[in-house]
Formats: structure tokens, C-alpha cells, sequence
């Protein structure tokens, strides 16, 4: 393992440096902020740190549950797609933390050992088997069932092993799906002054766009393809509770910065698929904001400040149901 992002509450400080120090003696490149939390660049720097490492490690207590920092530190991990490790912020928080990112023990080898059978002293003719062409048919369709079933079974264990499998649950890992994701996303401006420019954007899972920097306030954007409305809704009232922490309220506030919290619907009137429901949380002018387009699409913004990105999600929306350039 290489780069952690330690996030942690500033009540937890002394035991998120204990933690790296550990972390950093075991060759890891351990990484936890001991400046002060507040501005919109402390905010940036946080989220590149964040998108530069290779696991988060959340370490938990009352304290991290009830920071708004922290939760959204998390959320835009999990929008980046890093693998979290949750670690209690006790004493021994070091040694879990160690624990939790050691590698994995080598499987024993399970086979006995077994002593070849000593050759016999007489050799016996061999037996000529009595031609039973029925028996013998069926004997070779057995032996083909069989290596079907291994065959099966080691595509699976390949796949999972690899993760290859779809996710998130639902979205539809097909070529012609993120190639008609892009297409989309090129139709509303391939060029590097468009608002979304595909040159900022690499696939991730195979049906994800994820988009680093589109623009200037803007820190990271996700579209994902699912398979149909249902699907979509269902992604979407998990994102809405990852963010919040609580359970959906519909129409409870404009998405345009103004608000700390606020869930709406929207469409552009005149714009053929231009509408969806779109679900925001502002902390510190740092807004989070995730939305439906269409039937398919599923988009998630992180950026600053809030105002500008609200307003740039706006343009954005429409740039994706009309293909505009």
C-alpha cells in the first residue's frame, strides 16, 4: 500500500499522528492534516490529497461522526471511488490501523504430502476394456459437464478476484453504454473551454466517467450510466443518504448555494430530457451536489463556491440534454 489519507476530527489530532507515525515506520506514505481547517484552499488541498492516495483511513469516534468536514471528506472519497478503512480513535488505534493494512497472510498449502506408490514387482497385462459404445459416449459427456463446470467456476473466481463485476449495483458495464455516456458528454462541448470538456474525464468501473478539474471551481464531477429509470432512482436515494446521513425528503430547498441543505426537482423548459431531481449539501461554501439526467444518468459535482458551481451544474445539465457545443 502506498498513500494514506488519514481523516480524522481535531479532537482525534494526537491519535491521527500516532496512527501515521506507525503507518510511515511500516513504509507507508501516511498523510494527516495538522494545519488549520477552514478556507476554501485548505478545502482544495484536502481534496487533492484525498484524490492523490490509495485508501482512506477514517478514524472514528462521536467527534468524526458529528463533523461536517469529516463527512464530506468521506463522501468525496467514496465519489473518487478510494477503499475506506474504518478505525476506531482509541489508544490502540496505531496497531488497528496496522493491523487493518497489512497484507494478507499467504494461504497455507492444503495438499498432503504424499509418498509416491512404490512400483509393483510384477506388471500385470493390460486389460483391453469391453467395448460398450453407449457407456462410452456417455462417459465422454460426463467428462465434458465436468470441465464446463470448472471452466464456469474459474471464470467467476477470475472476475470477482479482478473486479470485473459490475458497480455500482445496476449500472450496466457494457462498452456501448459508457461509449454513449461520452458521446453524450462530447456532444456538450469537446473542447478544452467547454464547461465539461472530455479531455478531463477517464472511465473508472466501466460505466463511470470521472472528471478531474473540468473547471476552475469545480474539483470533480461523476457521471454514471444506468441501466433504466428505476435503477437510476434507486442510486440516487443512496447518494442523497450517503450525504445526508438521514433519510430522503423530497423538495426540501433549492440546489443553487444559497441553502446549507436542499433537495428539488428541475428541468429546463423547452429542452427535450432536460429534467431530473438534484440533491445538495453546502458546507463552508464547499458544496456537494448530486443529480439525475434523464432516464440514465447519474451525475455527482464537488467544487467551491457554492454559488459558481451551482450555477455551473445549471449550464452544465443543459449542455447534456441538448448536446450543445
Amino acid at each position: 500500500m502506498g498513500s494514506v489519507f488519514i481523516s480524522h476530527a481535531r479532537r482525534d489530532r494526537q491519535v491521527a499522528r500516532s496512527v501515521a507515525d506507525r503507518l510511515r515506520e511500516q513504509g507507508h506514505d501516511a498523510y494527516v492534516d495538522d494545519g488549520p481547517a477552514a478556507g476554501l484552499d485548505w478545502w482544495r488541498q484536502t481534496l487533492a490529497h484525498i484524490e492523490e492516495a490509495e485508501l482512506f483511513l477514517a478514524l472514528t469516534s462521536p467527534a468524526y461522526d458529528s463533523s461536517e468536514a469529516c463527512r464530506l471528506e468521506a463522501a468525496h472519497a467514496a465519489t473518487v471511488g478510494l477503499e475506506v478503512v474504518a478505525v476506531p480513535a482509541t489508544a490502540d488505534a496505531a496497531a488497528r490501523a496496522e493491523d487493518a493494512l497489512a497484507p494478507p497472510e499467504p494461504e497455507p498449502d492444503l495438499e498432503p504430502d504424499l509418498e509416491p506408490p512404490e512400483p509393483s514387482e510384477l506388471e500385470e497385462e493390460p486389460v483391453e476394456p469391453a467395448t460398450v459404445p453407449q457407456r462410452g459416449v456417455l462417459g465422454e459427456a460426463a467428462v465434458a459437464v465436468a470441465l464446463l463446470v470448472v471452466l464456469v467456476v474459474v471464470v467467476v473466481v477470475v472476475l470477482r478476484s479482478t473486479g470485473s463485476e459490475p458497480s455500482p449495483r445496476g449500472a450496466s458495464p457494457a462498452v456501448e453504454r459508457l461509449s454513449a455516456l461520452r458521446a453524450q458528454v462530447a456532444a456538450a462541448g469537446d473542447d478544452p473551454t467547454a464547461p465539461l470538456p472530455l479531455a478531463s474525464c477517464g472511465a473508472r468501473d466501466g460505466s463511470r466517467l470521472y472528471c478531474r478539474r473540468p473547471a476552475p471551481n469545480v474539483q470533480s464531477v461523476t457521471l454514471t450510466s444506468y441501466a433504466d429509470a428505476e435503477l437510476l432512482q434507486e442510486a440516487y436515494l443512496r447518494e442523497v443518504q450517503r450525504l445526508s446521513g438521514q433519510s430522503y425528503r423530497a423538495n426540501d430547498g433549492p440546489c443553487d448555494g444559497s441553502v446549507a441543505e436542499g433537495e428539488q426537482g428541475w428541468s429546463d423548459a423547452g429542452v427535450p430530457g432536460a429534467a431530473g431531481r438534484a440533491y445538495c449539501v453546502v458546507s463552508s461554501q464547499v458544496i456537494q451536489l448530486v443529480w439525475t439526467q434523464g432516464d440514465h444518468v447519474l451525475g455527482v459535482v464537488t467544487g467551491q463556491p457554492a454559488s459558481i458551481v451551482a450555477a455551473w451544474w445549471v449550464g452544465v445539465r443543459t449542455r447534456l440534454a441538448t448536446g450543445a457545443g
